[in-house]
């Protein structure tokens, strides 16, 4: 008896001395005890990755938007990658309370028009996309994007992106400051998507984010001509 007694008191101080840690965490470091405040929402959205599938940049002072839109499935044993792909880049101008679009595949000079509009549901931030029509590949890897419904993506990362852009060279290294000859080890492969933070001419101040959960997080500057452009191409003739 006196032993369960024992082991009770010492039950209850390992109790109170826990609750007096976390309450000394929560005044010294109150982000670990409370969750991190969404973003405030406005009709001109919100930068940052879309249930995984579309990442997007803002340009809130110009009304401008870009983004990359990539959803895969399967496995091809031939090719040792997906067996089907949807892909593209993404350019909007704002238009009242949505983006009016203009997608591409990177390289490719046909132009599929549609639109985006930013919503609130349930405290969730969405962004609800509908093109006009499908891309090549995306009528398996993801055949409702340009159903007349269109497709409605959730908010699960947000940043602080102006643009998004798409690397267009095999490699590319990232370098500690814009004109520097001496580049850092750290590199990024052709069709990778970064975050374009804040530009310097001929330059952009990028941000990484590789496929581990949590993501691991790259940041440097890289040369604006390892990039596809981030404006649509001229129509083909």
């Amino acid at each position: 008896m006196k032993d369960m007694l024992r082991l009770s008191r010492n039950h209850r101080g390992l109790q109170l001395r826990g609750l007096f840690l976390l309450f000394v965490l929560s005044c010294a470091f109150p982000t670990l005890v409370h969750a991190a405040p969404q973003p405030s929402f406005t009709p001109k959205g919100i930068a940052g990755y879309y249930d995984q599938a579309m990442s997007l940049g803002i340009d809130h002072k110009n009304g401008l938007l870009t983004g990359y839109y990539h959803t895969a499935i399967g496995y091809n044993p031939i090719t040792k990658g997906p067996s089907a792909e949807c892909t593209f880049q993404i350019h909007g101008r704002f238009e009242k309370d949505h983006y009016k679009l203009k997608t591409w595949y990177p390289s490719d000079k046909e132009v599929i028009t549609g639109t985006l509009r930013f919503l609130q549901e349930k405290g969730r931030i969405l962004a609800h996309l509908r093109l006009d029509q499908e891309h090549g590949g995306c009528g398996r890897a993801s055949p409702l994007v340009a159903d007349k419904q269109g497709v409605k993506f959730t908010l699960t990362r947000p940043n602080h992106a102006l643009f998004v852009r798409v690397v267009k060279v095999p490699k590319v290294h990232f370098y500690p400051q814009p004109l520097q000859k001496k580049q850092r080890k750290a590199y990024i492969l052709q069709r990778q998507m970064v975050e374009i933070l804040k530009i310097q001419k001929g330059w952009s101040f990028a941000r990484y984010a590789n496929d581990q959960t949590p993501p691991k997080i790259t940041k440097g500057w890289l040369p604006d001509a390892a990039f596809f452009p981030t404006t649509p191409p001229s129509p083909k003739r």
